[in-house]
């Protein structure tokens, strides 16, 4: 099983974003998190249980370009971004 970039957290907010799946017995995504996002540029390959597993809860789709990244100055100056 490989999964790539899966969950960025922003505080309760799961956004799913640049996701790679491969070679999973199961689905790609289960959770019960009732408010996420999947944004478009995922990828999957030899996934056997498709994007979503039975009783998962379905997220919104977002283009990979409405994505921003939260950055904080950091010590000494640098910028730190997830």
């Amino acid at each position: 099983m490989k999964i790539h970039n899966a969950i960025p957290w922003r505080g309760n907010k799961l956004e799913l974003k640049n996701v790679t799946a491969s070679n999973i017995a199961g689905a790609m995504i289960y959770t019960n998190h009732t408010t996420y996002t999947l944004y478009s540029d995922y990828t999957m390959s030899g996934v056997a249980g498709g994007l979503y597993a039975s009783g998962s809860k379905t997220a919104s789709a977002a283009s990979p370009f409405s994505f921003v990244e939260m950055t904080w100055n950091g010590e000494g100056g640098d910028t730190y971004g997830f």
